[in-house]
């Protein structure tokens, strides 16, 4: 942690910085688990951006250690058989908790102490079995157990639910090891060769290093880091992990210490150090981080992650969205002008500034009914979200409203294909899709993109029979990294000079991800749907061949995919214009 800091000092951004702050703040403290389960949201900071972002384990393990030695010594009078059916039967309840909440919510599952505590506890039932009698070798057993460990490194991904049932897989398999292989299993001889007793001494260590070497090398690179640069930190990582452990480990571990040969001096540096970060984290908390060194640069720079809707509130979850109350705080505009209804999931709002800004202006009346990765429409139900009643609401609101235009923008590409975007220069959006589920095609066939489609233009046609006219809003060009922050990078290379910088992505590479997306909402014919495509406005224009990002002193985008306020207003003249022919037409 201590190495971490200057580093984080000087590549990140404020509010990095002050997510860096608090996190250490939540390590010392062994709950860091539970501020990134907090952080599981659309909008939170990137994982592999997260120096600390590994510690989670360490505070499951360190809050187990809290929990289970003081269990055991409350229990311990009821005889040794009922403690460990009590380990038992809380190691089985823990699996179904994880199981239950790896359906319910994935991301905050995988931090959630009590879906985790079952993995340390099979460890302590292996004890409790070694403890009462040896157990024969077997190398057969063993040998089944680290091929359990070998088929989930290789055959789990990232969209296998973890922790889960699979779970099993590979914490049986080391539960088989431990329980079987013996002195003379062929496990036993593979695991007590060198190589591997070298990798398990510094494996600690390597484990505390690997992360904040990814992140900053992430962090200090215009682009992303090539895999010759990934390997080498993962080298790297074993070099800084041995010196630890032979300059800090060991030296820890002998008795007596030999530079902190008391208890009292142990425990006071300990203490310090954790004061000190309990202080850094509420000072880096407070200040938002203005005092990184990035601070310095100018506030257009430092505000453009934040540069997005002001009405936060209007873009809800599909668990927390309320139609009336959407409708008391998202609306704008006077009351007897034409009504304009905005619908669609987060690539809907980031147009809501512009449209808000143009309806204050007594263009018309605008409200705003959007949704995280949800469409109001019919039938479109995720692993972890259900839009169903996001679309009731909606339809029964406008089916009394009878708005003259409704405005539908989505991220039609992302859903079609299940697939982030890659820019190919470096800019690689994070994150798994949660693909809609449609009981008669699977994710990933052929078949599968026609089908949703299908949906997508049946919701279209419920759209109409709610509405006077529908203006549908094409594929908006993503970035693929970060643009505040690869302007905020470009701007350290030459500080004090804006003019010049430029981001974009290929124009012809918009065109090849989305031409499944475009030549599908084309071939909708009906004379009440009209459109707008951002491309024409984005693409080719400011910047030939490619599609600008940001340009000298105006940021476009908030973060990889999401247009920043001042992106909205970049776009604003053209949409408004495609509204109000919405409404002027017969």
């Amino acid at each position: 942690m201590v190495a971490c800091v200057p580093f984080a000092w000087l590549w990140m951004l404020p509010k990095q910085f002050a997510d860096f702050s608090v996190s250490s703040l939540a390590t010392v403290l062994s709950i860091s688990n539970f501020y990134f389960l907090s952080q599981v949201d659309y909008f939170a900071p990137n994982a592999e951006l997260q120096p600390l972002l590994h510690t989670w384990s360490l505070a499951v393990e360190e809050q187990y250690y809290l929990i289970f030695p003081f269990t055991l010594m409350a229990l311990w009078r009821f005889g040794r058989d009922r403690v460990f059916a009590v380990c038992v039967f809380f190691v089985l309840l823990s699996l179904a908790i994880a199981e239950i909440g790896s359906r319910e919510s994935a991301g905050r599952n995988f931090f959630f102490t009590f879906s985790r505590l079952w993995e340390i506890g099979v460890g302590s039932i292996c004890a409790f079995i070694l403890d009462r009698r040896p157990v024969p070798s077997n190398n057969l057993l063993s040998l089944v157990g680290l091929g359990a460990i070998i088929f989930a490194v290789f055959g789990f991904d990232s969209t296998m639910p973890f922790p889960s049932l699979y779970a099993v897989v590979p914490v049986g398999g080391t539960a088989l090891i431990v329980i079987f292989s013996g002195r003379n299993t062929w496990v036993t001889r593979l695991l007590q060769t060198a190589p591997l007793v070298g990798i398990g001494l510094v494996s600690y260590s390597a484990y505390l290093w690997h992360q904040p070497l990814f992140v900053f090398a992430r962090l200090g690179s215009l682009r992303e880091p090539t895999f010759t640069v990934m390997l080498s930190c993962a080298v790297a990582s074993f070099g800084l992990a041995y010196l630890t452990w032979r300059f800090v480990e060991h030296p820890f571990r002998r008795r007596p210490n030999p530079l902190l040969p008391s208890s009292a001096g142990l425990w006071g540096v300990g203490g310090t150090l954790v004061a000190v970060f309990i202080a850094f984290g509420i000072a880096g908390h407070l200040t938002g981080g203005a005092w990184a060194r990035s601070g310095s640069m100018p506030s257009f720079i430092l505000q453009a992650q934040d540069d997005k809707n002001d009405h936060a509130d209007c873009l809800r979850t599909f668990d927390t969205f309320d139609a009336d109350v959407a409708v008391q705080s998202c609306s704008a505009g006077p009351v007897d002008a034409p009504l304009v209804v905005l619908v669609g999931d987060s690539h809907a709002d980031h147009y809501a500034h512009a449209l808000r800004d143009a309806a204050e202006n007594s263009e018309y009346r605008f409200w705003q009914l959007t949704v995280n990765s949800c469409l109001p429409m019919q039938g479109l139900i995720a692993q972890d979200r259900d839009c169903s009643d996001y679309a009731n609401q909606v339809r029964s609101l406008l089916r009394k409203a009878r708005p003259d235009l409704i405005v539908l923008s989505a991220r039609w590409t992302l859903y079609l294909t299940g697939s982030r975007f890659d820019n190919e220069e470096g800019g690689v959006e994070p994150g798994v899709v949660d693909t809609f589920i449609l009981p008669d095609h699977q994710i990933g066939s052929s078949e599968y993109p026609y089908a949703l489609f299908d949906r997508f233009k049946d919701g279209m046609e419920d759209l109409l029979d709610l509405g006077q006219r529908l203006l549908v809003i094409y594929p908006s060009p993503e970035a693929g990294w970060s643009v505040p922050e690869i302007f905020a990078k470009s701007y350290t290379v030459n500080p004090g000079e804006t003019r010049g910088i430029q981001i974009s992505t290929d124009w012809q590479l918009y065109k090849d991800r989305n031409r499944m997306a475009i030549r599908l909402l084309d071939s909708i014919s009906n004379d009440r749907i009209s459109r707008f495509r951002p491309s024409d406005i984005l693409c080719d224009t400011v910047i030939p061949n490619r599609c600008v990002n940001a340009s000298d002193d105006t940021i476009l985008y908030s973060d990889d995919d999401h247009f920043s306020n001042t992106g909205a207003i970049f776009v604003q003249e053209e949409l408004v214009s495609a509204i109000k022919e919405g409404l002027t037409q017969d």
